[in-house]
């Protein structure tokens, strides 16, 4: 394989790790994926063609994908689970050379190449004392509510108390919460499955939610505890993609 197709495999190598209903999960490798205007087909052709090799050649990793449902729908995302950091060396190359000839996985990479305008990863921790569990957990949810948050430096103490109130007060609503750990993100990410149905609900904000628990004056309070120690915050809705997705 030559170089570089060599380096469009290291570039992608942390996409495709196992997925997170694994127990024994250490932290989460997560990619997103800009496409060129118009290059969506090109680029989940490449995916499914990934995929398919995989399949072909009974890959024993997995990774779950979504895209972006508001707003840039040509930004996908890939959440995958890794046990050691050892895992996260694995070169993709491997998938595509054991199932496909040299002409055909150089093919294959190719397509990546014409489609995406940009790739960056980063890895994620899991945070359970800043996640709220679900009252019955969505096995396959048809969206996810997906928070980017950037803590000001030297605040994350008070941010994270922010987050452990919010957690008091919101009953059976659910999300879990990410803390990066190393590469290009937001340094929180909070992911909250849901449905259509749901958020056509309108559910009440963290902001009411603390009030009603504390109180107007110590629910205020905590607010401006959250507001002051987040320096920025990105909302997304992703729809969730099983298709682009891979399970052994």
């Amino acid at each position: 394989m030559n170089t570089y197709i060599r380096k469009w495999a290291f570039a992608v190598a942390t996409l495709f790790f196992l997925v997170g209903t694994a127990s024994a999960q250490l932290g989460f490798s997560v990619t997103n994926v800009e496409v060129k205007p118009g290059a969506a087909p090109q680029f989940e052709n490449f995916i499914m063609e990934f995929k398919a090799a995989a399949e072909d050649s009974d890959w024993p990793t997995a990774w779950t994908a979504s895209q972006t449902a508001v707003g840039n729908t040509n930004s996908y995302q890939f959440v995958a689970a890794f046990e050691s950091h050892s895992e996260l060396s694995t070169p993709v190359a491997v998938v595509l050379g054991q199932a496909r000839s040299p002409e055909d996985a150089a093919r294959i990479l190719q397509g990546l190449r014409d489609s995406a305008v940009s790739l960056t990863t980063a890895t994620y921790y899991p945070r359970s004392d800043l996640s709220n569990p679900p009252a019955q957990a969505l096995t396959n949810p048809e969206v996810i509510v997906s928070i980017g948050v950037n803590a000001n430096a030297g605040a994350q103490l008070d941010f994270e108390e922010w987050i452990r109130r919010v957690v008091d007060s919101s009953g059976p609503t659910t999300w879990n919460t990410f803390v990066k750990g190393y590469g290009e993100g937001p340094n929180y990410v909070f992911r909250s499955p849901t449905s259509w149905a749901a958020l056509d609900q309108q559910p009440s904000s963290p902001q009411q939610r603390v009030i009603e628990q504390y109180g107007p004056i110590a629910g205020n309070t905590i607010i401006d505890i959250g507001a002051a120690s987040t320096a920025s915050a990105n909302y997304s809705l992703v729809v969730n993609r099983p298709d682009l997705s891979y399970s052994p």
